[in-house]
């Protein structure tokens, strides 16, 4: 819409320009004709042409085709002939039969009178030329450049105004591929652009109120989290500590029970350790973090653990076939991670795999 509003408004310039330069063109060329000669001159120059053409080719004062010829070839003359005071030819009339026919010539500024020798003897001559529209001609011409010349700077303006806006615009779509997302689009105008650099501001709009209510989320989530794990680890500790209380009374069945409380105390402390790392979590970002190990042979990283994973299954009606060969040798383990590795396959058997097949360990 800008861009035909601009084609307009240059083609109005250009139009009022070209006719305060035809009025001063014709003013000029007005004046300039009232005071100078230009006009009687180039009739003779014209007249000595013709006295040219008519010497070399030997024409006659009524050989209407040579004389049509050279007229028409000069396009901005007219010429009228007379002999002993008859007109003989006359440019104007090609084709008129004006044989003996007495007219006597009229006297103005801008008819030049004069004698002109032909084959058959002398005769007198009328020359006349638009001179004056020749000019006219050129000065419009000349007007006319200009006018285009001027529409077309301020068209180049406009748009190169557009390209520096394009550019700018190029400029932060740029920063708004970087992340900076807090720094606005430019609006600027009513046209096409102009509702495309709205979008893209809308857009950063868009995008930061969807970070921001992606950070209030997180921010709730780990709230949540973090009420949660505190929720647990109440419970947690008190079955810690009556745990403790049981393995610390004596009584009569303390050799069988202290077994199975001992296997409570390190379910609740491998809970309670889960919830602080669950609590850690939502308390700062995850990083890798590398776990503590220590040594020991495979019979005492895989016995306890392997020995679990049998009750578990047993007790969820699995069978179990046993081929373990321990090897020899050292590795570096952590005892937490090889839990809940356990954990995780012992919990996978239970709810995908088909009771009636063994369970081979090997």
């Amino acid at each position: 819409m800008q861009m035909l509003i601009l084609l307009v408004s240059a083609a109005v310039v250009a139009g009022v320009l070209f006719l305060a330069l035809d009025k001063a063109g014709e003013y000029v060329v007005d004046r300039y004709m009232e005071e100078s000669d230009y006009t009687e001159v180039r009739n003779r120059k014209a007249v000595y042409e013709l006295q040219q053409y008519i010497t070399l080719n030997q024409i006659n004062a009524r050989d209407e085709e040579a004389l049509n010829k050279w007229v028409q070839k000069q396009k901005l003359v007219s010429v009228s002939i007379y002999k002993d005071g008859i007109m003989v030819f006359d440019s104007d009339y090609p084709d008129r039969q004006i044989w003996n026919a007495e007219i006597v010539p009229a006297d103005y500024d801008w008819i030049v009178y004069d004698k002109v020798i032909f084959a058959d003897g002398e005769a007198e001559i009328l020359m006349t030329g638009a001179w004056l529209y020749q000019i006219y001609s050129y000065i419009r011409i000349v007007e006319i450049g200009v006018c285009f010349f001027v529409f077309l700077i301020i068209v180049l303006c406009g748009i190169r105004r557009k390209m520096r806006y394009i550019r700018q615009l190029s400029d932060e779509v740029k920063v708004l591929e970087g992340g900076g997302l807090h720094c606005p689009v430019t609006v600027r105008g009513y046209d096409e652009l102009s509702v495309l650099a709205e979008g893209l501001d809308n857009m950063r709009i868009s995008f930061l109120d969807s970070q921001a209510r992606e950070a209030e989320m997180i921010r709730r989530h780990k709230k949540v989290i973090t009420e949660m794990s505190h929720d647990l680890r109440t419970p947690i500790t008190a079955i810690m500590l009556y745990t403790e209380i049981l393995m610390t009374k004596k009584k009569e069945g303390e050799t069988e029970q202290r077994p199975y409380i001992e296997k409570i105390g390190q379910k609740a402390h491998q809970l309670k350790e889960r919830t602080d790392r669950l609590l850690d979590y939502s308390l700062k970002e995850v990083q890798d973090e590398k776990p503590e190990l220590e040594p020991g042979s495979f019979q005492e990283v895989f016995y306890d653990p392997l020995s679990e994973v049998c009750g578990y299954l047993e007790q969820k009606g699995f069978h179990i076939s046993l081929d373990i060969q321990w090897q020899e040798g050292q590795l570096n383990y952590n005892t937490d991670y090889i839990v809940r590795i356990m954990d995780n396959i012992a919990s996978n058997i239970v709810k995908y795999a088909d009771p009636q097949y063994p369970v081979l360990i090997s």
